[in-house]
């Protein structure tokens, strides 16, 4: 019986070894194809978020100068806001300003197999690209407009074309390679720690392999580059934004975790955040804990080397990895930039897979053909298994049908020309969905933040609730600002990131029980007057 059930089991593995053995190029380029469809899909489903609707509203104005000094005001380089302001001529739906995000987090696991396959082989690169195509987390950000999978191509392609200017002796490969490097200084910031590590792994090889004076000179020409372009985004945005509290905001907000505080323990910061890398890419932490185990094993591999003489190759991949793992955490000792489970740190989910597949492929080198039938069944349940990206929308929230419908609901029960209180958030959403597009602002008091969207003035006076005090002090500024009568009830609307959370206080549950919601996605709140004049404190 199990004589005849292994005769069985290699009948139907051989030709799947013939398959992957003899055309990777096309089982990766399968892959690709099917992992655009959960992009496309979750890109098509969901709203904008907050964010997103930020860089739309900046892609607005025409002209260079004007355009780009308005993507100033985000923490990003501005290629994507500047990209946006031509994929909104050809259409301002969401899948229209996600495409090219779309486009390049399909396409970048390509040039990650073919450099994987370069520095080791063509198994272990289906692995890698297998591993980051179809990341739960990596295909989130494939469908939101930022510029980090525009980052993610950059990285990889510098990667795969340096090593084959390098292999080759090809000047060409060579400014190819700087070009996408420069691609990636345009698109995120944290592309600095591969360019830093890149540049030192390359005069590595350099001092053991002397390449030609040509290949000298294309490099250093594609390292001037570099190094000009970083220094015109630092006088035009990286020294303004050094200066601006609303990074110090962020840093002691959202990413606190994401950064060293006095008394925590420095070694143990280092460890957990290193691991959380692990818990990212693979949306969930037992399972990214778990799977530092082949990391390491890939690491050891990699050392070792397929052969005496490629030895050096994999060996640089170690120094790449190691270094950019260093840069990232000294970064966030600084308080430069966050170390956690974010996608701040994602580009870093590149090089874990890389080193992972390595380890994958000593498992699969005798049959190949294993990892078709193992995707078929191990990607669904990784994907039925992850978490939710912690710093995303909850998805049980985040669809585009819904806030269409919310939207609609709005309209219907809320007056034309009425003033609303909301968030910064939630007024960046209601004026994407239900006003014109790229409404002006347009200031009414001096005390109050007020937008002219359609049909209704949005109001807000902070970015983002977090406690039902924070609200109530809002909603008197409002009355005050606004001279509203007494026996007025006041509209507000809460949605963006999160929904405000009611605590056990008696304030908390003197608004809940006053509070008449109507809204869903959007929290769409008729308060009564004695709530909206007398709750604060």
């Amino acid at each position: 019986m199990y004589t005849a059930l292994l005769i069985t089991l290699r009948r139907i593995l051989q030709p799947l070894d013939r398959i992957v053995t003899e055309h990777p190029d096309a089982v990766a380029l399968a892959a690709l194809v099917v992992s655009f469809i959960p992009r496309f899909n979750e890109a098509a489903q969901t709203y904008l978020n907050p964010d997103e609707v930020l860089y739309f509203q900046m892609s607005i104005p025409s002209g260079i100068r004007t355009l780009y000094q308005s993507a100033l005001g985000t923490q990003h380089p501005a290629l994507y806001v500047v990209l946006m302001h031509w994929l909104s001529k050809v259409g301002e739906h969401e899948v229209a300003l996600r495409s090219v995000a779309i486009a390049a987090g399909t396409v970048f696991p390509w040039f990650l197999y073919r450099w994987v396959s370069l520095v080791w082989n063509r198994l272990a690169g289906l692995l890698a690209l297998l591993l980051v195509a179809f990341a739960p987390h990596l295909i989130s950000l494939s469908a939101q407009t930022r510029g980090y999978t525009l980052a993610f191509l950059g990285i990889c392609a510098c990667l795969y074309f340096q090593e084959r200017a390098l292999r080759e002796s090809s000047s060409r490969w060579m400014i190819v390679s700087s070009a996408a490097l420069c691609l990636g200084i345009v698109s995120e910031y944290y592309v600095a720690f591969f360019a830093a590590a890149a540049g030192v792994g390359f005069l590595l090889r350099a001092w053991k392999q002397a390449p030609s004076r040509r290949l000298w000179i294309a490099w250093a020409v594609g390292q001037a580059c570099g190094v000009a372009l970083y220094g015109f985004l630092f006088v035009t945005q990286i020294r303004p934004m050094l200066s601006s509290p609303m990074g110090d905001a962020e840093n002691e907000g959202w990413l606190h975790g994401a950064f060293p505080w006095p008394g925590d323990n420095l070694a143990v910061f280092l460890a957990s955040g290193a691991v959380k890398q692990f818990a990212w890419l693979f949306a969930s932490i037992s399972t990214g804990t778990l799977m530092t185990l082949p990391f390491v094993a890939g690491l050891w591999f990699l050392w070792k080397g397929k052969s005496p003489a490629e030895r050096l190759p994999s060996r640089l991949v170690i120094a790449l990895t190691a270094t950019m793992f260093v840069l990232a955490a000294a970064a966030a000792v600084f308080h430069f930039h966050p170390f956690g489970r974010s996608r701040h740190t994602g580009f870093l989910g590149i090089f874990i897979a890389a080193v992972i597949a390595i380890a994958l492929e000593r498992v699969l080198r005798r049959r190949p053909g294993m990892l078709l039938p193992a995707a078929l069944v191990l990607l669904p349940a990784w994907h039925f298994f992850a978490i939710e990206d912690q710093n995303n929308i909850a998805a049980s929230r985040h669809q585009r049908r819904r806030m269409l419908a919310a939207i609609e609901h709005l309209r219907t029960r809320i007056p034309a020309g009425a003033a609303i209180l909301m968030d910064g958030e939630t007024r960046l959403l209601v004026d994407y969905y239900a006003g014109p597009r790229g409404s002006a602002r347009v200031p009414r008091q001096q005390k109050a933040r007020e937008w002219a969207s359609g049909d209704y003035r949005l109001v807000s006076y902070r970015f983002s609730y977090q406690a039902i005090p924070q609200i109530a002090d809002d909603l008197r500024q409002f009355r005050a600002d606004y001279r509203l009568p007494s026996d007025n009830a006041v509209w507000l609307i809460d949605g963006g990131w999160s929904l405000f959370e009611y605590r056990n206080t008696p304030q908390d549950q003197a608004f809940r029980t006053g509070m008449e919601n109507l809204g869903d996605v959007l929290w769409i709140v008729k308060v009564p007057p004695v709530l909206s004049a007398g709750a604060a404190p």
